[in-house]
């Protein structure tokens, strides 16, 4: 997470980078309207252009870790709840350990109690 976290944080930075340039551009083609210079005119629409399609490509970059970091959430619910389940069968399990140690020991009463029941009756 801290991955998508960092990832996330550098496009958000690329996204207002080129939101600024393009402001600058915005700027710069409105003095050379101004100017008239249309050869600067072309190389500035020219850099918007790229910079708008860097602005798309950085868009596909986030939503593919939104994508990512929405397959991770999911994935950690599941085993969150994996977890949940496993503790759920380790109490059962230990508790039919405590049981079964009980009968164990109530069995082995019951047998030195038939043992001095028999000798006692075999004295009789």
């Amino acid at each position: 997470f801290h991955d998508l976290r960092a990832e996330a944080a550098a496009l958000q930075r690329y996204a207002k980078t080129v939101e600024e340039v393009q402001t600058a551009v915005r700027a710069r083609e409105s003095r050379l309207l101004g100017g008239n210079s249309k050869v600067s005119l072309q190389a500035e629409r020219d850099q918007l252009r790229t910079l708008q399609e860097q602005l798309c490509e950085l868009g596909r970059e986030e939503d593919a870790v939104r994508t990512q970091r929405d397959l991770l959430a999911k994935q950690q619910e599941s085993l969150r709840t994996q977890l949940a389940e496993q503790k759920g069968r380790l109490q059962l399990l230990q508790s039919q350990v405590a049981r079964r140690g009980d009968v164990e020991s109530e069995l082995a009463s019951r047998q030195a109690q038939l043992r001095e029941s028999v000798e006692a009756g075999g004295r009789a």
